[in-house]
């Protein structure tokens, strides 16, 4: 995602209906390649708006037709695409289907690219489940293949992975130095959305080792963490989120994970960043 991506967003937006149609009316023909196409393309937007299970429920349709079947690296991709988008709404057990699924076809067809995008679904996946150990090694095979490849985007998503995953194992300076370097990538390319997610991360990380200034500097600095101070509590939490505006997703997602971290008795931490219409 490149600058002016909520120009383009809010244009997606307005097309929505058209962009349904179009593939419903794929779904009516033999060669469901188009629509899988669009749908795949339409990745972020699915997310980042709010349409994660929309966009996965497509995918399905499409990726069901008989023609689709075979296995080509377009349906590698929407079975990735599909994957990530269950990943953001909790169908964990399908994602990992599509995952598998997916990731034989990529690797028969030399495509690192999608095996490295692969790893990363897969391993936030198992982030979620609470099993950092084993999500460890996709995502460090991951990124060893953006990084072989030059892929500045996809080397910072799975940096933010591995700070997640430190982050579960509670190593807060690995954690914070992933993030940071995610955070660098996602700057070098322009990605103003990610940035706005691994300054809060970062911000957040930063507080858990004791670094509040620091801390609050980053979550303070981006479009996504901007205004929200440093949690200290569930009850700071919750009169934080009281002053959000309700329109305002991402910073309310953020301000609910928050709130869950609290919960459970922990520090504040590392946000996973991925949930559906919230933050990035």
């Amino acid at each position: 995602m490149a600058p002016g991506q909520v120009t383009w967003m809010d244009r997606l937006d307005l097309e929505l209906d058209n962009l349904r149609a179009a593939i419903a009316y794929t779904l009516k023909h033999a060669d469901p390649a188009p629509g899988i196409r669009l749908a795949a393309a339409l990745r972020v937007f699915w997310k980042a708006r709010g349409h994660a299970a929309e966009g996965a429920e497509a995918l399905r349709a499409l990726l069901d037709v008989p023609a689709a079947q075979e296995a080509a690296v377009l349906r590698a991709r929407g079975l990735a695409t599909a994957a990530y988008l269950l990943e953001q709404t909790g169908g964990y057990a399908i994602a990992e289907g599509y995952c598998d699924e997916a990731l034989s076809i990529a690797q028969a067809a030399g495509d690192d690219y999608l095996v490295a995008d692969l790893m990363d679904v897969r391993g936030y996946i198992l982030l979620r489940r609470g099993r950092p150990g084993a999500a460890m090694p996709l995502i460090e095979l991951g990124l060893g293949l953006a990084r072989q490849i030059g892929e500045a985007h996809l080397t910072a998503r799975l940096l933010a992975a591995r700070a997640f995953a430190l982050d579960l194992e509670g190593d807060r300076a690995g954690a914070a130095r992933d993030a940071a370097e995610s955070l660098r990538l996602y700057r070098q390319v322009g990605d103003q959305r990610q940035v706005g997610t691994m300054l809060g991360n970062l911000g957040y990380v930063e507080l858990s080792i004791g670094d509040i200034d620091i801390a609050r500097g980053h979550c303070g600095g981006g479009t996504v963490g901007r205004g929200i101070p440093a949690v200290r509590s569930r009850r700071h939490v919750r009169l934080t989120q009281c002053r959000v505006r309700k329109t305002d997703r991402s910073r309310r997602a953020r301000l609910a994970w928050a709130c869950e971290r609290a919960d459970q008795g922990g520090p504040p931490g590392f946000s996973l960043g991925r949930r559906s219409g919230g933050t990035p």
